[in-house]
């Protein structure tokens, strides 16, 4: 893939500098901070708000939907067995 950045003097003055103190062209250094980033798991809250939203948009009250995560956690464990 290739991006193309938009980078004032300044940012690009910096960003070469930091390629530089760490032996790099900037392109590795931008590919490994990216490779970096992309591989950290999503943090829990971030991954499970579309499941939030679907949730809230179903009008499920909180014990209706505790109810039905308890039920469907027991069918998940029995099915296992």
């Amino acid at each position: 893939m290739t991006v193309t950045l938009k980078l004032d003097s300044h940012r690009e003055r910096r960003l070469a500098d930091l390629a530089a103190a760490s032996g790099e062209d900037v392109q590795t250094l931008l590919q490994r901070w990216l490779v970096r980033e992309l591989d950290q798991p999503r943090p829990l809250l971030d991954a499970s708000e579309p499941l939030a939203k679907a949730i809230d948009a179903s009008g499920l009250d909180d014990a209706h939907y505790l109810a039905l995560l308890t039920r469907m956690q027991a069918e998940s464990r029995q099915a296992a067995r």
